[in-house]
């Protein structure tokens, strides 16, 4: 209880930081490495993005805004769930008339499927593990492959000396025979699980 309090007290200055007039933020985070994101992660999940749905910490209060996005048909590579849906919490989200949107934050869309790092959900502002560097975005190719690309839709080739190693034609979102499919993505993954000693069984 006393972490949740210190959470919410840090969490309202900063947004009242945010509206206060010519102030500018962007949000930043500590780049993580592949090793990292999976070491400092406590659950990792493959899922699908159903629904994004606004909500005030306080319906009374009206003190500052989060964003359950739930996600469907998962895929647990670390950690556990007792549902069959798992929802994510993020500060930030619209309900009109207002709207808090935060520079830098990665933001999701309904329907596409995502394999994510998360650290300490509904802890902290951003529970994912480097914030960009824990997201990664799922799509099809055209012969049925699902390959992975990072938070910005660039397609991933390799992870390398513990490095997402990405494309670096000119249309870096094209998917080509290098493309590193969400099967060897996960085998990395679990690879680096087995060397830590957190492997699900």
């Amino acid at each position: 209880m006393r972490t949740k309090t210190i959470y919410c007290f840090i969490l309202k200055i900063f947004l009242i930081l945010t509206l206060l007039p010519g102030f500018t933020w962007a949000f930043s985070s500590v780049s993580r490495d592949f090793n990292e994101l999976v070491t400092l992660a406590d659950t990792i999940i493959i899922g699908t993005v159903v629904k994004q749905q606004s909500h005030w910490d306080d319906p009374v209060a009206q003190d500052f805004i989060h964003t359950a996005i739930t996600l469907d048909n998962i895929e647990m590579l670390k950690g556990d769930i007792e549902t069959s849906t798992y929802t994510l919490i993020i500060v930030g989200g619209a309900i009109p008339p207002f709207v808090i949107s935060i520079p830098g934050a990665p933001s999701f869309v309904t329907n596409k499927r995502y394999v994510l790092f998360i650290k300490d959900n509904n802890k902290v502002i951003f529970p994912l593990v480097g914030v960009h560097d824990g997201v990664f975005i799922i799509e099809a190719s055209k012969n049925g492959k699902s390959i992975v690309k990072n938070n910005e839709g660039v397609v991933i080739t390799e992870i390398r000396q513990n490095k997402v190693v990405t494309q670096t034609e000119t249309n870096k979102s094209l998917i080509t025979a290098q493309s590193l499919s969400l099967d060897g993505f996960k085998q990395e993954i679990m690879h680096h699980l087995g060397h830590s000693g957190e492997k699900n069984e």
